[in-house]
Protein backbone atom coordinates (compact mmCIF):
# COMPACT_ATOMS: atom_id res chain seq x y z
CA UNK A 1 0.00 0.00 0.00
CA UNK A 2 1.28 3.10 -1.30
CA UNK A 3 1.48 6.14 1.81
CA UNK A 4 2.12 9.57 1.19
CA UNK A 5 5.66 9.47 1.64
CA UNK A 6 5.56 6.89 -1.15
CA UNK A 7 3.61 8.97 -3.16
CA UNK A 8 5.43 12.75 -2.06
CA UNK A 9 9.06 9.95 -3.24
CA UNK A 10 6.87 9.16 -6.68
CA UNK A 11 5.99 13.09 -7.12
CA UNK A 12 9.83 13.97 -6.33
CA UNK A 13 11.25 11.39 -8.58
CA UNK A 14 9.05 12.23 -12.00
CA UNK A 15 9.77 15.85 -11.33
CA UNK A 16 13.63 15.33 -11.39
CA UNK A 17 13.11 12.68 -14.76
CA UNK A 18 11.03 15.91 -16.18
CA UNK A 19 13.64 18.44 -15.55
CA UNK A 20 16.34 16.06 -16.81
CA UNK A 21 14.72 15.46 -20.22
CA UNK A 22 14.70 19.23 -20.22
CA UNK A 23 18.29 19.09 -20.61
CA UNK A 24 20.08 19.95 -23.86
CA UNK A 25 16.66 20.97 -24.99
CA UNK A 26 16.40 24.69 -24.83
CA UNK A 27 12.98 24.35 -22.84
CA UNK A 28 14.01 26.15 -19.69
CA UNK A 29 12.80 29.48 -19.01
CA UNK A 30 15.85 31.95 -19.17
CA UNK A 31 14.67 35.05 -17.27
CA UNK A 32 16.63 38.14 -17.05
CA UNK A 33 20.13 36.51 -18.75
CA UNK A 34 23.34 37.60 -17.35
CA UNK A 35 27.00 36.93 -19.36
CA UNK A 36 28.91 34.23 -17.35
CA UNK A 37 31.81 36.45 -15.70
CA UNK A 38 29.16 39.18 -14.13
CA UNK A 39 30.96 38.92 -10.56
CA UNK A 40 27.91 41.04 -8.99
CA UNK A 41 24.08 40.01 -9.98
CA UNK A 42 20.89 42.00 -8.45
CA UNK A 43 17.47 40.58 -8.74
CA UNK A 44 13.73 40.34 -7.27
CA UNK A 45 12.53 37.79 -5.06
CA UNK A 46 10.70 35.62 -7.23
CA UNK A 47 12.72 36.32 -10.39
CA UNK A 48 13.74 33.37 -12.47
CA UNK A 49 17.89 34.70 -13.83
CA UNK A 50 20.08 32.59 -15.62
CA UNK A 51 24.51 32.84 -16.42
CA UNK A 52 24.92 32.63 -20.55
CA UNK A 53 27.55 31.46 -22.63
CA UNK A 54 28.95 30.27 -25.99
CA UNK A 55 30.87 26.68 -25.37
CA UNK A 56 33.15 25.24 -27.12
CA UNK A 57 33.46 21.76 -28.68
CA UNK A 58 35.25 19.86 -26.09
CA UNK A 59 34.12 16.92 -24.18
CA UNK A 60 33.38 17.82 -20.75
CA UNK A 61 33.46 21.73 -21.08
CA UNK A 62 29.61 22.08 -21.66
CA UNK A 63 29.28 20.28 -17.63
CA UNK A 64 28.57 23.47 -15.66
CA UNK A 65 27.62 23.24 -12.05
CA UNK A 66 26.94 25.01 -9.41
CA UNK A 67 29.57 23.60 -6.65
CA UNK A 68 30.52 23.73 -2.76
CA UNK A 69 30.19 25.72 -0.74
CA UNK A 70 26.57 25.51 -1.86
CA UNK A 71 24.13 29.34 -1.89
CA UNK A 72 21.96 29.82 1.00
CA UNK A 73 18.59 28.43 -0.01
CA UNK A 74 16.69 30.72 1.79
CA UNK A 75 18.27 33.33 -1.03
CA UNK A 76 18.47 31.26 -4.40
CA UNK A 77 17.56 28.10 -5.76
CA UNK A 78 19.48 26.31 -8.58
CA UNK A 79 16.65 25.25 -11.11
CA UNK A 80 19.79 23.75 -13.50
CA UNK A 81 21.72 23.61 -16.85
CA UNK A 82 19.78 24.61 -20.58
CA UNK A 83 21.67 23.81 -23.46
CA UNK A 84 20.98 24.82 -26.88
CA UNK A 85 22.69 22.80 -29.73
CA UNK A 86 25.50 24.40 -32.20
CA UNK A 87 24.58 25.64 -35.56
CA UNK A 88 26.78 23.22 -37.04
CA UNK A 89 29.58 25.29 -37.27
CA UNK A 90 33.50 24.18 -37.30
CA UNK A 91 34.11 24.95 -33.21
CA UNK A 92 30.37 25.48 -32.61
CA UNK A 93 29.33 24.00 -29.17
CA UNK A 94 26.24 25.71 -28.88
CA UNK A 95 25.74 28.06 -25.63
CA UNK A 96 24.27 26.91 -21.95
CA UNK A 97 21.84 28.44 -19.48
CA UNK A 98 22.79 28.11 -15.73
CA UNK A 99 18.89 28.67 -14.54
CA UNK A 100 17.84 29.43 -11.41
CA UNK A 101 15.93 30.87 -9.22
CA UNK A 102 15.52 34.09 -6.51
CA UNK A 103 13.60 32.58 -3.54
CA UNK A 104 13.68 35.50 -0.92
CA UNK A 105 15.13 38.55 -0.14
CA UNK A 106 19.16 38.17 1.32
CA UNK A 107 22.57 37.79 -0.45
CA UNK A 108 24.59 34.59 -1.16
CA UNK A 109 27.64 33.97 -3.59
CA UNK A 110 27.76 31.04 -5.24
CA UNK A 111 30.71 29.05 -7.65
CA UNK A 112 30.04 27.49 -11.05
CA UNK A 113 32.63 25.66 -12.56
CA UNK A 114 32.69 23.58 -15.91
CA UNK A 115 34.65 20.46 -17.39
CA UNK A 116 34.54 18.44 -13.58
CA UNK A 117 35.23 15.49 -16.15
CA UNK A 118 37.41 16.91 -18.67
CA UNK A 119 40.43 14.90 -19.49
CA UNK A 120 43.25 16.50 -17.24
CA UNK A 121 45.54 17.49 -20.84
CA UNK A 122 41.96 19.67 -21.18
CA UNK A 123 41.06 21.09 -17.96
CA UNK A 124 44.17 23.95 -18.26
CA UNK A 125 42.76 25.44 -21.00
CA UNK A 126 39.06 24.67 -20.90
CA UNK A 127 38.13 24.61 -17.30
CA UNK A 128 36.52 27.89 -15.59
CA UNK A 129 35.58 28.41 -12.39
CA UNK A 130 33.39 31.83 -11.45
CA UNK A 131 32.08 33.51 -8.17
CA UNK A 132 29.35 35.47 -8.10
CA UNK A 133 27.70 37.45 -6.00
CA UNK A 134 24.03 37.85 -5.68
CA UNK A 135 21.69 40.35 -4.12
CA UNK A 136 18.26 39.81 -4.16
CA UNK A 137 15.79 42.56 -3.47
Amino acid sequence: MRTGRHLAAAAAAALALALAGCADEGRLDHGQVFAFGTGRLAVTAGQTFSLYSKLAVVPGAKDWTVIDPQPDPAVLKVVGPDYLKGGGNAGDGGSVYLVFKAVGKGSTDFTVENCLNCDAMLKPTYQVRNTYHLVVK
